[in-house]
């Protein structure tokens, strides 16, 4: 999944600004809140922070124009959420996949045997 960074208005008449600094790499791990870019137009400086966790992909290179509204890049999260101090990943499942889990479950819950399928296949991997 991925979330545009968009650059926002600044509500006066100013319909541009420059990319003036990437704070961040490219591909870059970056967390919700991190400082990640800078525009500037010639009234004023904007500081652009992360909306989510996730890696950081530029668009738009400093020093170029930026229109405003339009993108100057994207972090993809993957479904990669922090919440209340934990990260939560978010997994896309068809009803196929559900059918299949919900057949080999049992009694255990639906999130906490696919966590558990997730790890023993991970743990394999590893071997």
């Amino acid at each position: 999944m991925k979330s545009q960074i968009i650059a926002p208005s600044l509500g006066d008449s100013t319909k541009s600004c420059v990319l003036s600094r990437w704070h961040k790499a490219d591909a870059c791990l970056v967390a919700r809140g991190e400082l990640i870019a800078t525009l500037e137009t010639k009234k004023a400086t904007l500081d652009i922070e992360a909306e989510t966790d996730g890696y950081l992909h530029h668009s738009k290179h400093e020093g170029m124009p930026v229109v405003f509204g339009d993108s100057i890049g994207y972090i993809n999260h993957d479904g990669l959420i922090r919440k209340d101090g934990a990260t939560i990943q978010m997994l896309e499942l068809s009803n196929t996949d559900l059918s299949l889990i919900d057949s080999h479950r049992g009694t255990i819950k639906r999130d906490v045997f696919a966590l558990n399928c997730i790890r023993e296949f991970l743990a394999r991997l590893s071997h």
